[in-house]
């Protein structure tokens, strides 16, 4: 019988397939880019399957002092500076070395950049919060609102482990 030459099946089994080294970067990129677009229509239904009973729970007006705390607090991510869009590239590299001290490199380096940015969030994410009752008005009770934006300025405060997100 006839075989076929190929780069991908092995000269002692034609039946068995080698997995080159490209073929499983392939393979990890098309597992974080489904990993994505199944993370991204998640958070999608599930947007979709909460508003309503957030509208029902705090109200409409509340939930438009939710929605637009939420896109005031959405700019502490400009404070970033572009760090994950950097990081990735430099990650992905690192993933695929042999040598897992270029991951382990790479992951501190990543970590001490976020680290660095944390100051300048947390205070502009504390100005957001004094003034909160000037950006946002309110007939309801400012420190509801005040307590609601520190707890999201809190949560941009995570952002250095947004690093290990490259890896999977």
């Amino acid at each position: 019988t006839d075989t076929i030459e190929s780069p991908l099946i092995s000269p002692n089994h034609p039946q068995q397939v080698c997995h080159t080294e490209d073929t499983v970067h392939t393979n990890q990129s098309i597992r974080t880019y489904l990993t994505s677009v199944f993370t991204s229509l998640l958070m999608t239904l599930l947007t979709l399957l909460a508003t309503p009973y957030l509208i029902r729970w705090l109200g409409v007006g509340s939930f438009g002092l939710y929605r637009a705390a939420l896109d005031w607090l959405g700019y502490l991510v400009i404070l970033d500076f572009g760090l994950n869009e950097t990081l990735v590239p430099i990650l992905v590299s690192a993933n695929t070395s042999t040598n897992p001290r270029d991951i382990r490199k790479a992951l501190v380096s990543g970590v001490h950049a976020y680290l660095k940015t944390l100051p300048i969030k947390l205070f502009f994410g504390l100005l957001f919060v004094l003034f909160t009752p000037k950006l946002l008005p309110s007939h309801q009770s400012i420190w509801d609102i005040r307590i609601g934006c520190l707890i999201g300025v809190t949560a941009s405060l995570l952002s250095p482990f947004q690093t290990f997100r490259a890896l999977f």
